[in-house]
């Protein structure tokens, strides 16, 4: 199994299960996206996921100057953090999903960039999608409820979606098991 497939297949095993939720609760998934933004431990807990993949990554690049002062890295995460959650605590939630939907791609872009399928665009294509998605929420997080707020609280739309979204996480599935 190549990187790739096994990227695509957990890609699209989340979101089958998030859309299946929305298809079959769609009154339960309305009052958890609409409570989303503001969840304190959500976006602590998103927050310290973030935090720790950038440092990972920084520490993964080798620049001459981290190298060096590798030490400084570690001291710096557990301040970020401090300072995240004192400073930036107001809609936190949809900031860190934000920060995760940039980071999220990365593996994904190594994987396809590899693959010798010209169908490892789906999954390209998907990823700058994340990105786009990650850029809006981090700059501008109450945009979460703009998109969320006209729909959301109508059933059938929000099952017409999940239903969408089960096709697209049943598609991502067969991509990763029986092309890549």
């Amino acid at each position: 199994m190549s990187d790739l497939a096994f990227i695509t297949l957990i890609c699209g095993a989340l979101v089958f299960v998030w859309s299946a939720g929305m298809a079959l609760w769609p009154r339960g998934t309305a009052a958890w996206v609409g409570a989303f933004p503001r969840h304190v431990w959500a976006g602590r807990i998103l927050a310290a996921v973030d935090i720790l993949w950038s440092a990972w990554l920084l520490l993964q690049m080798r620049f001459a100057w981290v190298d060096a002062h590798h030490i400084l890295v570690y001291a710096a995460v557990p301040v970020a953090y401090v300072l995240v959650i004192l400073f930036v605590d107001d809609l936190l939630a949809s900031r860190a999903l934000g920060g995760f939907l940039l980071l999220a791609p990365l593996p994904i872009l190594e994987s396809a960039f590899v693959h010798p399928s010209v169908s490892r665009l789906i999954m390209t294509s998907f990823a700058y999608l994340l990105v786009i998605f990650g850029i809006v929420l981090v700059w501008s997080p109450f945009k979460w409820r703009q998109w969320t707020e006209r729909w959301i609280n109508q059933a059938p739309i929000v099952r017409a979606v999940g239903i969408v979204g089960l096709i697209i996480g049943a598609d991502m599935l067969l991509l990763g098991w029986r092309v890549y």
